[in-house]
């Protein structure tokens, strides 16, 4: 929500206002509280939507959407096990609440990296909604993290067959195939990640990769990995142009990588497992 400062004011002063009023009950203060605090995120005041959150739980402890909004809000300010425990508040109240389960498992496994821990959260989320593909995603991530490849490729499946143009979950899940030593299929899925999004810098350096280790170097591996040392390099250059123009300092092309026949790099074939 883009609110200019005049306008932030307003609503602040009418809240305020409303607050006020002598007639309100806990629930009408509570509810105003809420949605003060929604306010207050939606113009990234993140502190006082912290301290307008506090004050609804304690008027009215059983606002689950309060406790759920206050993790959010505290994770934004990277106060992750505060976080975890708002969203266990919310749970407790509403233990189907699925969005609660997904977001405590993206704290646990992105923030305080508990893969373990984060697995059980994933596995409550698309318990109560089987159709939550970011649930489906995370949780093979998270499998992934704690090597449980297969288990982890079921998981990206559920989640390629809810969205099956999400070009991550086709990378991720050939890590997996790789980690597995299931080269044909982990460059399938690369492959299938790079159709979708060409430019996608990370695919062509794991089909390379798989390629390397299947059949050591040849002329197809190092078409590949040409491929995404030139797409690195054409970005690389986009955004020095850009720091330059910005900084008014003279631009300089960097000159175009070239790679001569056999002198492919075996370090780049590197598994996820090692």
């Amino acid at each position: 929500m883009q609110l200019s400062p005049e306008q932030k004011i307003e609503k602040l002063l009418e809240f305020q206002e409303l607050l006020g009023e002598k007639h309100n009950t806990d629930i009408n203060r509570a509810d105003l509280l809420f949605k003060l605090g929604n306010l207050l995120v939606a113009t990234n005041e993140y502190e006082a939507a912290i301290l307008t959150y506090d004050e609804a739980v304690k008027v009215q402890p059983n606002l689950y959407l309060a406790w759920y909004n206050l993790g959010l809000a505290l994770r934004r300010l990277g106060r992750y096990e505060e976080a975890i425990a708002s969203f266990d508040r919310s749970l407790k109240i509403k233990p189907d609440f699925h969005s609660a389960w997904n977001n405590r498992g993206a704290v646990l496994s992105d923030n305080l990296q508990k893969h373990e821990d984060t697995i059980a959260s994933y596995d409550q989320a698309v318990k109560i909604e089987p159709e939550l593909h970011e649930a489906w995603f995370n949780r093979g991530i998270a499998l992934l993290y704690s090597k449980k490849f297969e288990k982890a490729i079921v998981s990206f499946d559920k989640a390629l067959a809810i969205k099956p143009n999400d070009h991550k979950a086709w990378n991720a899940r050939g890590n997996a195939l790789y980690s597995l030593d299931l080269y044909d299929d982990a460059i399938a899925s690369y492959n299938k990640a790079i159709e979708l999004k060409p430019d996608y810098a990370e695919g062509w350096y794991f089909s390379e990769s798989a390629l390397c280790d299947e059949s050591g170097y040849d002329e197809e591996a190092s078409s590949s990995y040409k491929k995404q040392i030139d797409l690195f390099i054409e970005n690389y250059n986009f955004f020095y142009k850009l720091e330059s123009l910005l900084f008014g300092v003279v631009s300089y092309e960097i000159p175009s990588l070239t790679k001569k026949k056999g002198s492919h790099n075996r370090k780049y074939c590197k598994k996820f497992k090692s």
